[in-house]
């Protein structure tokens, strides 16, 4: 057999020795998957020091070009000695069957996580979105992106809610959560529903707005009847609740 080549009970036999077994070969040996570091003969006897342990990695059936998406059939499972590959080699069959190849890729290459641009899906611009405008399903959507992508990057459009943008947005460019701020939905001088709900009873009240709020925030609000002054937390644009 030859070096590399997988090592099963099936190609040993079971023998009594009567020199020292340290070092011989045991069942219990092979609970891993195994492979040989050297070439051995038919009727060897068979030693710890032939074999390592053997993991699966994943090697290329065909050339392919960068940028090039990596489809289930692209792509074989091989075993190879631990010691011949590096932790970047141990991937996942479903992981690289959803990527594209980062570089060209010659046939019979072993994979790493370098060679692949995985796929993500993240909150991109659909058009440019000038500064200060608010994000929405219409100017956004969720796309398969490759690249690599910032550690901030939104995923969804729920991300985003109630947001607007601080910098004008490409088309296409991913969504950051550097990228946004709440936005403005109450203004001073506005005229605001405040609702006030106790137990199944909801009470709507139009209010005068004497400052302007932002999702989630505490503001002044005036009763034009009352003249009273309240507190309450805006809640969408023109809209507030009690606290």
């Amino acid at each position: 057999m030859l070096p590399g080549s997988v090592l099963t009970m099936q190609h040993l036999t079971k023998i009594e020795v009567n020199k020292n077994s340290k070092g011989l070969l045991n069942a219990d040996d092979l609970k891993d998957t195994m492979v040989l570091n050297v070439k051995v003969s038919k009727q060897q006897l068979a030693e710890k020091r032939h074999l390592s342990k053997g993991v699966k990695v994943f090697t290329t059936t065909r050339d392919l070009k960068k940028g090039e998406e990596i489809g289930a059939n692209d792509f074989i499972a091989e075993v190879k000695s631990e010691s011949q590959i590096s932790k970047n080699q141990l991937l996942v069959a479903e992981v690289i069957a959803d990527s594209k190849a980062s570089r060209d890729l010659q046939i019979g290459t072993t994979l790493s996580h370098s060679d692949l641009k995985l796929r993500k899906k993240v909150l991109v611009a659909s058009e440019i979105i000038p500064q200060g405008q608010k994000v929405t399903p219409s100017n956004t959507n969720v796309s398969d992106y490759f690249d690599v992508i910032a550690t901030d990057t939104l995923m969804s459009a729920s991300d985003a809610e109630h947001m607007e943008v601080v910098r004008t947005i490409k088309s296409g460019s991913p969504i950051r959560l550097s990228d946004v701020r709440p936005s403005l939905m109450v203004k001073k001088g506005d005229d605001v529903y405040l609702v006030i709900e106790k137990g199944s009873l909801s009470i709507t009240t139009k209010m005068l707005a004497l400052e302007d709020g932002k999702f989630g925030a505490q503001i002044k609000l005036k009763n034009p009847e009352s003249q009273e002054i309240v507190s309450g937390i805006v809640s969408g644009p023109g809209k507030t609740k009690g606290i």
